[in-house]
């Protein structure tokens, strides 16, 4: 398999409040106008800084025997993470985002290690 990963910042579960995000940012990643999303602000538990430690999202390339009949030197990077994502992988971006969604990370860490 293939592994692609990046560390994030995780929020502070204290002091977490509503994340301002930029229309434009919504529109790069799909997001609809109105779901919420969640920073920390700072507090006394992360020192003020709105960080409680690193986690790591990622995306797993699993070579399938179906993905392995496939690479040749005439196929693009493209057309083969978009097999792989048929046949269920998520990738770091979708990753990312579902733990923004689960207020673990801001929207703006998505937005930075977004691989797309």
């Amino acid at each position: 398999g293939v592994l692609a990963q990046r560390l994030v910042k995780r929020n502070c579960k204290h002091c977490l409040d509503i994340e301002p995000v930029d229309p434009l940012i919504r529109h790069a990643l799909e997001l609809d106008q109105k779901e919420q999303f969640y920073a920390s602000t700072g507090c006394e538990h992360c020192n003020h800084t709105g960080v409680a430690g690193r986690m790591a999202v990622y995306e797993l390339l699993d070579v399938s025997d179906s993905l392995r009949k496939l690479i040749h030197a005439d196929i693009t990077a493209s057309e083969i993470h978009d097999h792989a994502v048929k046949e269920g992988m998520v990738p770091l971006t979708g990753n990312a985002l579902a733990k923004a969604r689960a207020k673990e990370i801001s929207l703006a860490e998505v937005y930075r290690v977004r691989l797309d």
